[in-house]
């Protein structure tokens, strides 16, 4: 008997062992050789399994150059506002001389008629094909639906529109406009989506469902910047974000050897 549950720990001990080298090496390879390799993918897709962690998106090897970019914010005056102010110049309340904030009074029945009417709401006062959809949630009560900007097929998160509706039959829409995108020095070397999820892959908790991960544009951590620093152009790097089942969110750079 007492050797039956000595057997049975070092086996487990053997696997916890094995298990560990496994990602040690694994982290070891991937953090120093940028071209993640099928070989990569296939520890990748393994220590993933041991995690329990499923995805809805496919992997590649893939690689890509990415430049860096600058924005400058539209002011309410720009005639990029010209339709709200002329649908809603009395619902209308500027902050901080970037952000636009305005109030409609709908009753909005369900997450889909939200949406809907959000989407209405950015084809018919803004270029569509500059927007992209972010996401649409149920946050309690409220209702929430995000449209961000694009660039080239990356998505900015720095240019938004987002609605919140609340049961009082109100729906706040808040928007922060980008009027002007440069391309800033040379083009970035960006890893592909399996080697940036091996970079998540400590982030990620048992059992957690990634349904989505795209580039999009972020501030650099030491350069995240105030809502007075707007007025200025602000410098944005490429970035991979991979959405989770429960909403949330997860980040890492997306440049080779940063």
């Amino acid at each position: 008997m007492q050797w039956g549950k000595s057997k049975t720990y070092i086996i487990i001990a053997f696997i916890v062992v094995n298990l560990v080298l496994l990602i040690s090496i694994f982290k070891e390879k991937t953090q120093y050789n940028y071209e993640f390799s099928k070989k990569n993918l296939n520890n990748l897709k393994t220590l993933l399994e041991t995690k329990n962690i499923r995805y809805e998106i496919k992997l590649d090897t893939h690689t890509s150059a990415v430049h860096p970019i600058s924005i400058l914010y539209a002011r309410p005056n720009d005639k990029i506002y010209m339709k709200i102010y002329e649908k809603y110049s009395d619902n209308i309340n500027i902050i901080d001389d970037v952000y636009l904030n305005l109030n409609i009074n709908k009753k909005i029945s369900s997450k889909d008629e939200l949406s809907d009417f959000a989407g209405n709401f950015v084809k018919d006062n803004f270029n569509e094909k500059k927007y992209i959809l972010k996401e649409s949630i149920e946050q309690g009560e409220n209702l929430m639906v995000t449209y961000e900007e694009q660039y080239k097929g990356i998505r900015i998160e720095q240019g938004y529109i987002k609605f919140i509706y609340t049961p009082e039959g109100n729906i706040n829409i808040s928007i922060l406009k980008i009027k002007k995108i440069d391309e800033i020095d040379a083009a970035m070397d960006v890893m592909s989506n399996s080697q940036a999820l091996s970079k998540m892959f400590p982030q990620l908790k048992k059992g957690d469902k990634i349904i989505s991960m795209d580039k999009c544009y972020n501030f650099i951590g030491e350069d995240n910047v105030s809502s007075t620093d707007k007025k200025e152009a602000i410098r944005l790097l490429p970035f991979y974000r991979a959405r989770l089942q429960n909403g949330n969110f997860i980040y890492v750079g997306a440049v080779k050897n940063r």
